[in-house]
């Protein structure tokens, strides 16, 4: 399952970096609960549900070779800042998307000719492996080359400005192993050894804090020529409207990326438009564009603000919604990246302007 020049540099680089470090306990992949993990049968275990006893999909950090391992230890931690990782993949069809993984800036992910590194550590365009093993349909040989890929390339990396509980486990005998949906190759801390050591539970000042943005996947979107387009159904080159901040005038916007967030914290708003009552779920880190305040993360927005509608529209907030029946409106969401100033408008009357996000 390896090829040669890997299994060489994987080799020199644990051999070289053996003593490099005295053994941290925080030099492990402590990663949010929501991701997964590939079973051995070929089925995904949440992380958050993953028990020790468990058989999982794991790599040989020597070799390369995939085989099964068992989980001997789960360890967990409260309340750790989280970074997302953004890099290109397939989820669940053959159009692409930016996937993300939420972890501690010190998650090891190996990246080729350099070994081991953290995450915070990654720049844009770098490569890190991958071993997906999960089939997916494929129409053509370029889909089929990307998903058989073991190198992903690094979109970007940036904080989340929030806390998390975040998850670590230790294999048995193999201690590296892939995650999220598009199987980050990651290492559990066992011996590992990366030349600085850094606490993973520090809060970085690295530049680039941000709010993770985005819609739940059956909102309205008008396209450039008046069509209604639900959330999943955009896809990298969809044209979209985008409404000028200081003219309002609605303008046309080519989608870039579109980013797939599982599981993120949501709200709904509700708001009157043209005398219609009308609601959008958006993650509560996404950002809209509010009269008077500027950009404004949708969990903050407050009833009787009004949001950006062009055209001398008026859109009042009614209200703000953050659970159903006491239960949280956690669920999945997607966003874009867009031409021109990276924002887009919601609604069948493109009424709600929001800002994409940004990957610095």
């Amino acid at each position: 399952m390896n090829n040669p020049s890997q299994q060489k540099l994987i080799t020199s680089t644990d051999v070289r970096q053996l003593d490099a470090h005295q053994q941290r306990s925080d030099d492990g992949a402590w990663i949010c609960g929501e991701a997964s993990l590939v079973a051995i049968n070929g089925g995904t275990i949440k992380l958050c549900r993953a028990q020790v006893g468990d058989i999982v999909l794991a790599c040989c950090e020597l070799t390369g070779e995939l085989r099964e391992n068992k989980i001997v230890n789960i360890k967990t931690r409260e309340n750790v800042p989280t970074w997302l990782l953004y890099c290109q993949g397939y989820y669940g069809d053959v159009n692409p998307d930016i996937l993300t993984l939420e972890a501690a800036s010190a998650l090891p992910v190996f990246v080729p000719g350099k070994g081991w590194m953290r995450m915070s550590d990654l720049t844009s365009g770098e490569k890190i492996l991958s071993f997906n093993n999960r089939p997916r349909y494929i129409e053509n040989q370029n889909q089929a080359d990307v998903l058989q890929n073991r190198e992903l390339t690094v979109l970007g990396v940036n904080q989340t400005g929030r806390k998390k509980k975040l998850y670590c486990l230790e294999l048995a005998d193999t201690h590296s192993y892939s995650v999220g949906h598009v199987a980050v190759w990651v290492h559990d801390g066992v011996d590992l050894n990366i030349e600085k050591v850094f606490d993973a539970t520090a809060s970085s000042d690295k530049e680039g804090l941000f709010s993770i943005g985005g819609c739940g996947n059956q909102q309205y979107f008008q396209g450039k020529k008046g069509e209604i387009w639900e959330t999943d159904s955009i896809y990298p080159g969809f044209e979209l409207n985008s409404r000028c901040e200081k003219t309002g005038e609605l303008i046309s916007a080519t989608v870039q990326h579109r980013i797939f967030h599982e599981d993120v914290a949501r709200c709904c708003i509700w708001y009157i438009c043209d005398g219609d009552e009308r609601n959008v779920t958006l993650s509560c880190g996404q950002e809209i564009l509010v009269k008077g305040r500027g950009w404004t993360r949708a969990v903050d927005i407050e009833p009787n603000d009004l949001l950006e509608s062009g055209d001398d529209a008026v859109t009042s907030v009614l209200s703000i919604q953050t659970d159903w029946d006491g239960d949280p409106m956690d669920g999945d969401c997607y966003s874009f990246i867009v031409t021109g100033n990276n924002t887009f408008c919601f609604g069948m009357n493109s009424e709600l302007c929001l800002r994409g996000v940004s990957l610095k």
